[in-house]
């Protein structure tokens, strides 16, 4: 049995970004260690998946999973430079246009920013998107990532039952708050487009938490719904797992071996492979989904808390298309390419919705000579419907759409569409994972290591960029110096102790010197009244004092 062992130093579960980040980051600081990963997969890459299409005898790359990031994403755009990789802006487009097809708007043309009506109606819209948001960020103000259930003194809530302000942010979903303080359907349709595309799941599924959680990591719920520039990776998302594979060493990845079991012992971790291989080392990093995390049985069980937080990880449902043409020909129509729908004018009647949750335009050429890309969703209970008829149709439908809102060229020129159905996934998922209402309590442990041997690392799990690229960046940096921390801590800077004390609460997260109160928002419903109420007493004494100025005049 001895002789079947293959020892390493270091073995990290799961060839995604954040496990070659992880890989990466180890190689980097201690080229001397022994580091090996096991992927269940046949492929690198996790969420990132590339593949090259040949339309109008042009092979073209395209990205069927993540394939975007932003300038202030840092500590990826520091590995793009370490792997010297550079990165290219969308070519984007001087028009603003879009369709927007909800269950409470017709089709309509839209210029500009999301605007659902004109005139004083759009004007007191404007008012609620905005208290709306002020209402979110107070309450992102108030809770910490690294810790959403702490319960920190400076927080004044009045509620009816006032446990807490996470128990109770927790406890709704994001429907129901909106719900509760949204009027304007239009707003609420836009609430239910980001979060069918950030998780694939519908805003009655995601509490009102997890939502800030999220948007809080993204840097606010302001710029999660703000105007953002994207760049993507020159060679596409395929140089990247490339570049980061050969610094590791492509004989140190090993494919097809979906892990098992891992047993932990006061000087070893033994990690058992569906090949019945073993594996043997010091330290383990399990780079997985976080609802995968289930499929392996650890020996000590985890912590009740851990064990707890593990089980209520899940993911939504997602299909990615990618429609390539020979040339951009929205831009002849003046179109942006860009579409959101929750429900419009049925093609086919296959299905209950829309077989597109959003589209937008994907191409990196500024050349009009160039193939033009449109990468597009489809997410949530459609994804779910949609993902089981035959795939041909779904293409069929998907093109007839564009058609009946793009044009007719949409369907007639020369195009060729991909389709990855994410949700059919078996040891990976491309909408990030979510915890169910009520179980972010323990969501925190997961950061911390498993009898000081196993590390967890992925999206999910950073505090910053949650689900981007750039968070899974983050965790494989964070996890691996952990380990280094245990294995070579003098291999470690000032900057990387840093990291390992961000993951952590600290006085000041307990005590912020200068926190919001939650009694500020009273200051958001003057806004709103006082306009209108000037406005009122100015209209009666404009247009009404004529007819009713006589009662005011004393009787003799």
């Amino acid at each position: 049995m001895e002789s079947t062992l293959i020892k390493s130093d270091v073995i990290i579960i799961g060839a995604g970004l954040a496990g070659l980040t992880a890989a990466h980051e180890l190689k980097k600081k201690d080229d001397s260690l022994n580091v090996m990963i096991l992927e269940a997969n046949s492929r690198v890459g996790g969420r990132l998946f590339s593949k090259e299409v040949l339309v109008g005898g042009q092979n073209v790359s395209i990205e069927l999973g993540g394939q975007f990031l932003t300038s202030t994403q840092t500590e990826l755009l520091d590995l793009l430079a370490d792997l010297q990789l550079d990165t290219l802006e969308l070519a984007g487009t001087p028009f603003k246009q879009l369709y927007f097809c909800s269950t409470h708007c017709s089709p309509l043309w839209r210029t500009g920013a999301f605007n659902a009506t004109s005139g004083f109606k759009g004007w007191v819209r404007q008012f609620e998107w905005v208290y709306l948001l002020n209402r979110l960020k107070n309450y992102e103000s108030a809770i910490l990532i690294k810790h959403p259930y702490i319960k920190p003194k400076y927080v004044e809530l009045r509620l009816d039952n006032c446990c807490g302000l996470a128990e109770y942010l927790d406890t709704i979903s994001l429907h129901g708050f909106l719900r509760d303080f949204c009027y304007f359907a239009s707003n609420r349709d836009m609430f239910e487009i980001v979060v069918l595309r950030i998780f694939g799941r519908s805003s009655t599924e995601i509490s009102l938490l997890m939502f800030l959680i999220y948007s809080k990591s993204m840097g606010g719920v302001h710029e999660l719904f703000g105007p953002t520039k994207k760049l993507a990776i020159a060679g596409g998302s395929a140089a990247l797992l490339d570049r980061l594979a050969k610094t590791i060493g492509v004989d140190s990845i090993v494919t097809n071996q979906p892990v098992q079991c891992i047993v932990t012992d006061d000087e070893k971790v033994y990690v058992t492979s569906s090949t019945q291989q073993i594996y043997v080392c010091q330290r383990v990093i399990c780079a997985i989904p976080p609802e995968h995390l289930p499929m392996v049985q650890f020996e000590p069980n985890l912590g009740p808390k851990m064990a707890k937080s593990v089980k209520s990880w899940s993911s939504g449902n997602m299909i990615k298309f990618v429609v390539v043409y020979s040339r951009p020909f929205w831009k002849d129509h003046r179109l942006s390419g860009t579409m959101a729908c929750l429900q419009g004018k049925q093609i086919q009647k296959v299905c209950s919705g829309l077989p597109i949750t959003q589209v937008f335009d994907a191409s990196l050429s500024t050349n009009e000579d160039d193939p033009g890309i449109l990468s597009g969703l489809l997410a949530g209970p459609a994804a779910l419907q949609w993902g089981e008829i035959n795939p041909e149709t779904l293409k069929l439908s998907i093109i007839e759409t564009l058609s009946e809102y793009f044009g007719h060229w949409a369907q007639n020129e020369t195009h060729h569409i991909e389709l990855h159905y994410w949700d059919q996934e078996i040891f990976s998922s491309s909408p990030i994972c979510s915890q169910r209402l009520g179980c972010l309590e323990y969501a925190y442990t997961l950061r911390d290591p498993h009898q000081d041997k196993v590390f967890f690392a992925g999206a999910e799990l950073s505090v910053q960029w949650m689900g981007q690229m750039a968070g899974a960046v983050l965790s494989g940096t964070r996890a691996a110096i952990q380990v280094l921390d245990d294995l070579r801590p003098q291999s470690l800077s000032t900057k990387d102790y840093k990291v390992l004390k961000s993951i952590h609460l600290s006085t000041e997260d307990r005590f912020p010197k200068h926190v919001q109160s939650s009694r500020n928002y009273g200051i958001y419903r003057w806004t709103l009244f006082l306009p209108m109420t000037c406005i009122a007493f100015g209209y009666g004494a404009c247009f009404l004092r004529d007819k009713w100025c006589g009662i005011f005049i004393p009787m003799h």
